[in-house]
């Protein structure tokens, strides 16, 4: 079985663990980036690792560094099958579902299937323990304490006034406080869609950055794991003016600064069965996504296949979900016509829609929409970008991408061009 999956995070190779990579270049001029890392980073340096054709650009050890890209964009649909390799040590925590399960972890919830071939796979994070955002907060000396392993909702837009300490004008800051040393997470665990930059420093020197992450739209911000010794420290949040995803009004996001005690949220692992009550384990795995998903879509399933998905907090994971299988994608509306424009955040119109609007919402790769979609005339609608999980249109959906609707009254789908 060949499965495609939006992963937003790279695979790391690693002894035991081996992948053949196809490579897609039927949907693009350039040769499709092939997500491996090297040893050196982290990878697998056992030459077995790495099956790649790509008549274009052979793949060596001097090239593989710049192939460390996500399955996002372009080179979404390309398959990734788990192959040969020597047995691993549980010690390798290799990718593969084989992580021990602590049954003290949260699974996912809410796991169900719609479809039969493909099969879209739609589940939610267990919550966390939440602290909202207290204004004015907009100065290392002014920051909002907060506490460790608790999510932290907060708005910001990038005309808000901030404080510039040299790194750019930083619109929210959040403060904690160290009794030991010990190792801190900061993840960006939503961006609300729009380009959300994050920066560390000690409360009483912000001269420079103890750590950062500033990626472009889309882009999972995260410090993770760095070292510090007892003492306060602030997070300071950069709602940079990127023309692509700009936080112009508003914008909800959330924070999660992960400290003593604490264990951070890393993927999700999915596995299928034969049956509702089948093992999740190693054999029965078929990939992982990262964080922040909501969802995938198993391009080709097998008839009367089961499911399960369960949560990786770093080397364990949760148990997993109780089986669901596919439910058939019927009952839905039809339309005449379909556009979709790719550039900036992105939009989808779709027009001459015949049947049951009402509570229409619409998803790509199993994940939905930050906004709902606006219906006119009661046969035209209009989605605008970005997705739940901070891609564009145009980076979750290529030409060819199947577009899910979902109603009151059923389920169906249509072809993006």
């Amino acid at each position: 079985m060949f499965l495609g999956l939006n992963l937003p995070e790279p695979i790391v190779l690693k002894q035991g663990d081996v992948y053949i990579v196809v490579n897609d270049e039927s949907t693009d001029a350039d040769q499709t980036p092939i997500p491996v890392y090297l040893a050196s980073n982290g990878g697998s340096s056992d030459t077995r690792a790495v099956v790649a054709v790509n008549a274009n650009t052979p793949v060596d050890e001097t090239s593989l560094a710049e192939y460390s890209m996500p399955f996002t964009g372009d080179n979404q649909g390309n398959c990734v099958v788990r192959g040969f390799g020597d047995p691993a040590a549980p010690g390798d925590l290799v990718t593969g579902g084989g992580q021990p399960v602590n049954t003290e972890l949260d699974p996912p919830q809410n796991l169900s299937a719609l479809g039969s071939s493909p099969v879209t796979l739609t589940f939610e994070a267990a919550p966390l323990p939440a602290v909202a955002e207290v204004e004015p907060n907009n100065s290392a000396t002014g920051a909002q304490a907060v506490p460790f392993n608790q999510v932290i909702n907060a708005t910001v837009k990038t005309s808000d006034m901030g404080t510039d300490v040299g790194g750019g004008v930083f619109e929210d800051w959040f403060a904690f406080t160290l009794s030991a040393p010990s190792p801190v997470t900061v993840d960006v665990v939503d961006d609300g869609g729009v380009d959300i930059d994050i920066f560390l420093y000690a409360q009483n020197d912000t001269g420079t950055a103890i750590a950062q992450s500033a990626g472009d739209c889309g882009a999972h911000e995260l410090i993770d794991g760095v070292q510090l010794a007892a003492g306060t420290y602030v997070v300071a949040i950069d709602a940079f003016a990127n023309p692509n995803c700009e936080a112009t009004s508003n914008t909800p996001y959330s924070i999660l600064i992960v400290g003593p005690g604490g264990v951070r949220l890393t993927g999700f692992n999915v596995f299928c069965g034969g049956s509702e009550n089948f093992e999740a384990n190693a054999a029965s795995y078929i990939g992982t996504v990262g964080p922040s998903a909501s969802g995938l879509i198993v391009q080709e399933s097998a008839v009367g296949a089961y499911y399960k998905v369960s949560a990786v907090y770093g080397d364990e994971q949760s148990a997993a979900t109780t089986g669901v299988t596919g439910t058939p994608c019927e009952g839905g509306p039809t339309f005449a016509s379909v556009k979709v424009k790719r550039n900036g955040a992105g939009k989808i119109t779709l027009s001459g829609g015949v049947g049951n609007l009402a509570g229409i919402q619409l998803s790509i790769n199993g994940v939905g929409f930050t906004k709902a979609p606006k219906v006119k005339q009661g046969t035209k609608v209009n989605q605008k970008g970005p997705l739940a999980n901070g891609q564009t249109v145009g980076q979750a959906c290529p030409a060819g991408c199947t577009i899910t609707i979902i109603t009151t009254a059923g389920c169906s789908t249509v072809i993006a061009p």
